[in-house]
């Protein structure tokens, strides 16, 4: 690369490497043709560059054997001159590397002495967490109201216990209320930053990073943060992993150009401070530059680093260099053995459930955003649900959910197809026959399925539903079969059933469909199908797919949408969902008209629902 630069005639040219647009670009060195930021940018495309750049040269010596170099009277063969633009070159492009490869070799008895990351214990499983949240799937949380940093795994036990009713929603450390609302946690944050919290600094910082809780993008905010964090960490002389994440943030700002001029030498100084205190992806990142300048030796040795600490991206680095000769046998089965040592040590079942989640709820809120984006209309989504239907005995309504709700059951009868109210199945002495056409009543679980089958050739969807509901559970003495409740709840839904719509949704979100996904791609497919299916349920008034169309909304942050949905499941007498729009009232989701409201509606379809016969049959079917 010479010294000309892209602005020699006033114009403005982009990197070929990384497109970056400057009137500052340096030509390449040989053909003078092609422009780089840097000489990082030119060294990591020179494999794709290097025949297009002979290409050049010796089209532009085309139609001359000799080549003039007027300053020396020299005159060099056409095929000797492509030769030697190629290796002048080379020789800038090395001088040029010469300061930033001195940035990497410099200072290696620290970067190699010190290996051993700094973890941190979960205070309340007492199990290290990685220094990177990206390591080994584990990923923690910073609570602003004890400066805590808490596992997730500890969190979602603790969720649940919350959901189950045991638990008030506080932290699980402190025991204070959670902060509710966005507002709420970043004023905790700067309460706890007049402590002189390092992690509270971090995690604002992070806040301006991402445009989070309402603020402004704002990284200049975001790395004025981060190295106040730094400061008041090494100020007690501690080797914290607060500097040590704030470090890697900064390293990655300065490598990518976020809204700052691109510094490969400032990401590199920091990624080497965070490695030397163990940060695994900086380690990593070290590695991934190291390769590309050639360093194979010193790039398989960071990545045998951060594989020991139990980093997934660096073991599978390590096998590839494995496969091509650059590690050795030996080499790869102690770190393999150490990677494996690093995950055990950090797992647990809370930690592996809460993995799952996390990666269910970013595909949800990819998918998510994408079917919103693709639907911006919710007017049929949000429509009035139609009426319940009537009990054809006591001709009081019933839920439209198969699922008690308001302690009402719709019993399904097989011989004429109707649904029948816990109330009135309770209040009859006669079990001899049904109680509405008055046909002897099935004696066996094989009298019972043959009836069901006669009205499915009838095309009764509820027969397909309930039939899939056996095999779906091993009821009416079947066998277990997923694969046929799957294919029979289908041909329910092309039948209009909105209880099979809701079964088939919540197949795709079961353990035992994710475990068959292979790719992302197939993680997304499912969760479509599953907001498609409960969608549909909840539009034809199913209680429980509104409430968890509720759930799903929160699960990814939106909370406008969510407490609509719980609203509406709610004024249709859903118990759960009455208690999320209390909750929502006091973080401040709900105005108090609103909750009033939806709990004089949530009374009025409990009361038109209630008989006496149905009170005294509460938990009998």
């Amino acid at each position: 690369m010479d010294s000309s630069t892209g602005n020699d005639n006033n114009t403005v040219s982009k990197c070929a490497a990384c497109n970056n647009v400057s009137d500052s670009l340096k030509k390449c060195g040989g053909c003078n043709q092609v422009s780089y930021c840097n000489s990082f940018c030119q060294r990591s495309h020179w494999s794709k560059h290097k025949k297009e750049c002979r290409q050049l040269v010796a089209k532009a010596l085309s139609g001359d054997d000799n080549y003039s170099i007027s300053r020396i009277n020299l005159t060099i063969k056409r095929d000797e001159m492509i030769m030697l633009y190629c290796i002048i070159g080379q020789m800038v492009l090395l001088y040029e590397n010469e300061e930033f490869m001195s940035t990497l070799n410099d200072e290696d008895d620290k970067l190699w002495e010190n290996t051993t990351p700094l973890r941190e214990d979960c205070p309340i499983c007492f199990l290290p967490m990685p220094v990177s949240g990206a390591a080994s799937g584990v990923t923690f949380s910073y609570q602003p109201c004890c400066g805590k940093m808490l596992c997730e795994g500890c969190i979602m036990a603790a969720e649940d216990e919350m959901y189950k009713g045991n638990m008030k929603e506080c932290c699980p450390f402190c025991r204070l209320p959670n902060a509710g609302i966005n507002s709420e946690y970043f004023k905790r944050c700067k309460e706890r930053m007049k402590l002189k919290d390092a992690a509270a600094f971090y995690r604002v910082g992070y806040a301006y990073s991402k445009g989070e809780w309402g603020l402004e993008y704002d990284m200049q905010k975001a790395l004025e943060l981060w190295n106040q964090a730094i400061e008041i960490e090494e100020s007690s002389n501690a080797r914290g992993w607060i500097s040590t994440t704030c470090r890697c943030e900064i390293a990655s700002t300065y490598y990518h150009g976020k809204s700052v001029e691109k510094d490969l030498g400032l990401a590199v100084h920091n990624w080497k401070l965070a490695a030397i205190d163990g940060h695994e992806l900086a380690r990593h990142n070290l590695g991934k530059i190291e390769k590309d300048v050639g360093n194979t030796y010193r790039a398989m040795k960071h990545c045998m680093i951060a594989a020991s600490a139990g980093y997934d991206a660096s073991i599978r680095a390590l096998g590839e260099g494995y496969k091509q000769g650059h590690v050795t046998k030996e080499e790869y089965a102690k770190t393999l053995r150490e990677y494996q040592d690093s995950r055990n040590e950090m797992e647990s079942e809370q930690r592996t459930k809460a993995t799952a989640g996390a990666r269910n709820k970013r595909c949800m809120k990819e998918f998510l955003r994408k079917a919103m984006s693709n639907n911006p209309d919710d007017g049929l989504l949000f429509q009035d649900p139609p009426p319940k239907e009537d009990c054809p005995i006591c001709f009081l309504p019933m839920p439209h959910s198969i699922v008690g709700i308001g302690g009402v059951d719709g019993i399904f009868h097989s011989c004429c197809g109707k649904r029948v109210c816990s109330g009135c199945m309770a209040a009859v002495q006669d079990k001899t026959c049904c109680l509405f056409c008055r046909k002897e009543a099935a004696t066996s679980n094989e009298d019972h399925i043959k009836r069901t089958e006669l009205r499915m050739k009838a095309g009764d969807a509820e027969a397909f539903n309930m039939l899939a509901n056996q095999y779906a559970t091993g009821g009416s003495g079947l066998s277990i079969d997923k694969d046929k409740a799957f294919e029979l709840y289908n041909q329910a839904t092309t039948l209009g059933s909105i209880n099979a719509h809701y079964s088939i949704g919540c197949m795709y979100l079961s353990d035992e469909i994710v475990a068959t996904y292979s790719s992302k791609k197939d993680e997304e497919n499912a969760l479509q199908m599953a907001f498609h299916h409960i969608s549909i349920a909840a539009v034809g008034g199913h209680e429980v797919a509104r409430n968890n169309l509720g759930a799903m909304e929160a699960s990814v942050g939106n909370m406008d949408r969510a407490y609509k949905h719980f609203m509406m499941a709610a004024r249709c007498g859903m118990d759960s969902s009455l208690k999320m729009v209390g909750k929502g009232y006091k973080d401040g989701h709900v105005t108090k008209g609103e909750y009033a409201a939806t709990l004089r509606a949530y009374q009025d379809s409990i009361n038109e629902m209630k008989s006496e016969q149905r009170t005294k049959a509460e938990g009998r079917f």
